[in-house]
């Protein structure tokens, strides 16, 4: 093998052995060991500008095999600026092969390119043009779209033209881009060189395919030109087979076409030229045919002129009578384009299309079958149905065969003479197509038959002759089931009109149901011979082997079908409201309203039936709302509001006990050893409310209900006679960790105090004991006693006494009666409810706690036996009859 003295003998064994692998994995191999060569050598810089090039013409090569060889791309952008133009070129040649649009790397070629454009070598400039060209991106075209209009007017004309091709890679990304550079382009049009002019006709035909009015102004100047080329005063450099410029004429033919269509004016100008092309083109050759053939197209979409038509016809007729495939495929196109524009131009055409189907080119055939349909009408229907079903009978193409299905159908229901001949022919398309058919088209039959024409003689006769046909079909071996299915309901329907009699209709159906395979269609097959045997007034012996069949079916469906059958047979009325024949003609009006249900839904609603409420959205629309991307906002999470710490009460003169935490306290019986109280305000709950009620709403009572009011016995109590420290079951001051605290006797009053108490102090956390005024001023009351200290005794009748705690959550027992005690020592008072862990000395209405109080608790929830018989003892304890110390340890 020689080699070339440019390309290096590695090159050359590099890409034979890529050549001649086997494998894709001895490709890979080959390439790997190729890129991990250039890893090492292509940033070499003492190699020579040929070794450079060849590493660049390998890096194009691993990229075209699918490599990434990004290591490159930096080369890539250092050759592009090489003052050196065979090496700028390799760069610029390398960086649009390998560097994607995406590439930040092409933005780095800007700058080289805006330099190499004004520069005075017009070739570094050629190449700059050309590069721009392949790198350009959306982006970057207003960096360089400044440069390119300022080289439309350059020197060289081989620069003039790379700045149009420019220009025109700029249009086709941006259609905008360059919409101010029109009239220099236009200007172009004229230009001395044919290059320049032909690469301006290009462009134009770009731009008027969006928009044609741009060029209006132009087609002077293009029959101008196209009749310099008709003539021949072109080089012959641009002669193909001795036709001068064939591409630049059809581009020229076809620009008239879009700038004179629908245009009088406009088109009266390009007249003269169009007949002179289509008269010089040459028949022999296959240029001379494009020619010719893009000219009748022009004479089609141009404003209409009698001896052009006529030219265009001549020529048509000349390709579709051509022995020679391509021409009449080339010739049935030019028909098709001229009977879009006028459909009676085809009219002289006709047999030799018809000639086309009996052709053996598929492509043909088909061509001819979709000018076929273009070019029906009534009096050539039968004609053009016929010859597309023989089509269809032998075509294999799935596709193609559902095309001719929809075709045939639809010039039947265009121009279908009577019903009849649409019943025939759509007949003739079930056993041609088979089950291709879709099942609309069996439905328009059931409908038409079914609807009729609103003349009984007439609807008569059709459905007689539909079941004529239908009984003589049904001796074919092999039918189609949605034919079937059409035979079935037909002669189900309308077997009454059978000249051979019910009985033969239903012995033929009979006979079809054993060939059937299909459930479906045995289905309209048993309503079939159901119907027919109703008009008999009973099952035949062939139709009652039929019915057994269907009831010992293992279809569901068939069996169902066999017992309704059955039950038919038995009720002939109920078969004739049920399946009322045709000939009856009856009408049925709907009551949409639903009428005659009234009475029965009014009965309902007097038992007690609840109303129906009907959904807002149905499930089909739920359904799809559920499948629908959500795009709105979660709505924000609701947030408690927090109540407030504390409501005063608005009559001081009550007083009433305020509510607890399980709910709002009983009255209380009358107790000796307290004096009265007077009038406080109201302390507020855990949850702000102070209305009596408990937390479940109940009024007058406590968690599990209200409790009884009982008269009880004071106990005596057993004062402790540690006074300074806390015993672990009974403290002086009533905090007794578990233990019951008796009442304590009355204190001395405390000195005064120089300072007051805050009028509003809701929580005390104090860990000691308040101390008692002996000012007649009251104290402030504190709502919350959070306390591990008791508070001061109850002092004597002169001194003012101690304020009563709402609630005790303290430590150490109060000496007044708290509303509720949840701390672990017992108060010396009666509290509302007790939820501490010692007995109080009174009478609690509810305890809670694990410690048994000295007197009888309306309800007992300890763990600890109370000496007084309870009324309820839910405690694991029981009641002791006498005072025991350590009865609230007591299981």
């Amino acid at each position: 093998m020689s080699v070339p003295s440019n390309l290096s003998k590695e090159f050359i064994e590099f890409v034979k052995a890529i050549g001649d692998s086997k494998t894709k994995q001895e490709e890979d191999e080959i390439v790997i060991k190729q890129i991990a060569f250039l890893k090492k050598k292509i940033m070499d810089t003492k190699c020579d500008n040929r070794t450079i090039k060849e590493n660049m013409l390998r890096m194009i090569y691993c990229e075209m095999l699918g490599h990434d060889c990004s290591f490159g791309y930096i080369k890539c952008i250092e050759l592009s600026a090489n003052p050196n133009v065979y090496l700028k070129k390799v760069g610029y040649l390398a960086a649009a092969s390998c560097i994607g649009p995406e590439h930040e790397f092409r933005f780095m070629v800007i700058n080289m390119l805006q330099k190499d454009m004004t520069s005075n070598d017009h070739t570094e400039v050629a190449n700059a043009l050309v590069a721009t060209s392949m790198l350009i991106t959306t982006e970057m075209i207003p960096a360089v779209i400044g440069p390119v209009a300022n080289l439309l007017s350059h020197k060289r004309e081989f620069v003039r033209k790379r700045a149009l091709l420019a220009l025109h890679r700029f249009y086709q990304l941006d259609k905008t881009s360059i919409s101010h550079l029109y009239d220099d382009i236009f200007k172009l049009l004229c230009d001395p060189d044919p290059s320049v002019m032909t690469a301006c006709v290009v462009l134009l035909d770009d731009i008027c395919k969006d928009d044609p009015v741009i060029a209006k102004g132009l087609v002077p100047s293009l029959v101008s030109i196209q009749k310099q080329i008709i003539e021949m005063r072109l080089p012959r450099d641009y002669d193909y087979h001795n036709v001068p410029a064939p591409w630049v004429q059809i581009k020229i033919i076809r620009l008239l076409s879009r700038l004179g269509y629908g245009d009088q004016t406009t088109s009266e100008k390009m007249y003269s030229v169009i007949a002179d092309t289509m008269a010089r083109a040459d028949a022999g050759t296959a240029i001379g045919h494009a020619i010719s053939y893009e000219c009748i197209r022009c004479v089609v979409r141009i404003y209409p002129n009698s001896n052009l038509l006529e030219a265009a016809s001549k020529a048509t007729a000349f390709f579709i009578n051509n022995p020679v495939p391509n021409l009449k495929y080339l010739g049935l196109n030019a028909l098709g384009e001229m009977v879009k524009e006028n459909p009676t131009v085809a009219a002289n055409h006709q047999m030799a299309v018809m000639n086309c189907l009996s052709s053996d080119d598929e492509a043909l055939k088909r061509k001819a079958i979709d000018l076929l349909f273009a070019i029906s009408n009534e009096n050539n229907v039968q004609v053009v149905i016929d010859k597309m079903l023989d089509f269809l009978k032998t075509t294999n193409d799935e596709y193609f065969q559902i095309l001719l299905i929809t075709r045939v159908n639809d010039l039947a229901e265009r121009f279908a003479p009577n019903p009849s001949w649409y019943i025939k022919t759509i007949t003739q398309l079930f056993l041609a197509a088979g089950d291709v058919v879709p099942s609309n088209v069996a439905s328009t039959v059931m409908k038409l038959l079914e609807e009729g024409q609103g003349d009984p003689d007439i609807d008569y006769k059709m459905r007689g002759e539909a079941v004529a046909m239908y009984l003589e079909l049904m001796d074919e071996p092999k039918l189609p089931a949605v034919f079937v299915q059409v035979l079935c309901f037909v002669l189900g329907q309308y077997g009454d009109t059978a000249e051979a009699g019910v009985e033969e209709v239903v012995h033929r159906l009979c006979a079809l149901f054993a060939r059937l395979s299909d459930v479906e269609t045995k289905g309209y097959c048993v309503n079939a011979i159901m119907k027919n045997c109703g008009r008999l007034g009973g099952a035949t012996e062939d139709a009652d082997l039929v019915m057994k069949e269907c009831c010992f079916s293992r279809d569901v469906d068939l069996q169902q079908r066999g017992y309704m059958f059955k039950v038919m047979m038995e009720e002939l009325g109920l078969l004739n409201v049920a399946c009322p024949g045709a000939s009856e003609d009856q009408m049925f009006d709907v009551d949409e309203s639903l009428a005659f249900l009234q009475t029965y839904t009014d009965e309902m609603r007097i038992n007690g039936a609840p109303e129906y409420n009907p959904p807002e959205d149905s499930e089909e629309e739920r359904e799809e709302e559920a499948n629908q991307l959500k795009v709105d906002a979660y709505a924000a999470p609701e947030v408690a509001k927090p109540a407030p710490a504390f409501e005063q009460a608005a009559e001081p003169a009550q007083p009433a006990q305020p509510a607890g935490f399980f709910g709002a306290a009983p009255a209380q019986p009358a107790q000796p050893a307290q004096p009265a109280q007077p009038a406080q305000p109201s302390a507020s709950d855990i949850f702000g409310s102070n209305k009596g009620a408990d937390l479940f709403g109940n009024t007058g009572g406590g968690f599990f209900g209200p409790s009884k009011e009982r008269v009880v016995t004071p106990q005596p109590a057993t004062p402790s006679t540690n006074q300074n420290a806390y015993d672990l079951f009974s403290s002086n001051s009533g905090a007794g960790l578990f233990g019951a605290t008796p009442a304590t006797p009355a204190q001395p009053a405390a000195p005064a105090q120089p300072a007051q108490p805050a009028a509003n102090d809701l929580f005390s956390m104090d860990f000691s004991t308040p101390s008692q005024p002996a000012q007649p001023a009251q104290p402030a009351q504190g709502g919350f006693d959070f306390g591990f200290g008791a508070p001061a005794q109850q002092p004597a009748a002169s001194a003012q006494p101690a304020q009563q705690n709402a609630f005790d959550f303290g430590f150490s027992a109060p000496a007044q009666q708290p509303q509720q005690n949840y701390g672990f020592s017992a108060p010396a008072q009666q509290p509302q409810q007790n939820y501490g862990f010692g007995a109080p000395a009174q009478q609690p209405q509810q305890n809670y706690g694990f410690g048994a109080p000295a007197q009888q608790p309306q309800q007992n929830y300890g763990f600890g036996a109370p000496a007084q018989q309870p009324q309820q003892n839910f405690g694991f304890g029981a009641s002791a009859s006498n005072v025991d110390p350590f009865a609230g340890f007591g299981f």
